[in-house]
């Protein structure tokens, strides 16, 4: 997403710029840009927000999260580590198998 306007004022625009360059306003322009495309079979409208209030690139502060699962998930198969956390009870998930090479399927949604 990106977020511009041309002075502090101004109202801010936000929008999403496909690796092709176009430049998405609305709902409406991303149904196009599905269709035309076919990316909608990967991603889905709840992976986007329009919604002026979003922030990006937040920080968050690990040292307050609970529930952390697994210090890295990747068990080092990755530059950076991916922590797992489950907030909501104290439930372990089942084993993972990480794997670090690409895989997509009809079958498969992408957040």
């Amino acid at each position: 997403m990106i977020r511009d306007a041309e002075a502090d004022c101004d109202k801010i625009n936000c929008y999403y710029r496909t690796p092709c360059k176009k430049d998405i306003y609305d709902r409406a322009a991303l149904d196009k840009f599905f269709l035309a495309t076919g990316v909608g079979q990967f991603l889905e409208h709840d992976c986007f927000s329009f919604d002026h209030s979003v922030v990006l690139n937040r920080i968050v502060d690990k040292s307050k999260l609970k529930g952390l699962v697994d210090e890295d998930i990747s068990k080092g198969k990755e530059v950076k580590k991916i922590a797992m956390y489950n907030q909501v009870d104290d439930q372990q998930p089942p084993p993972l198998q990480y794997h670090i090479s690409v895989s997509a399927s009809i079958f498969m949604r992408l957040n």
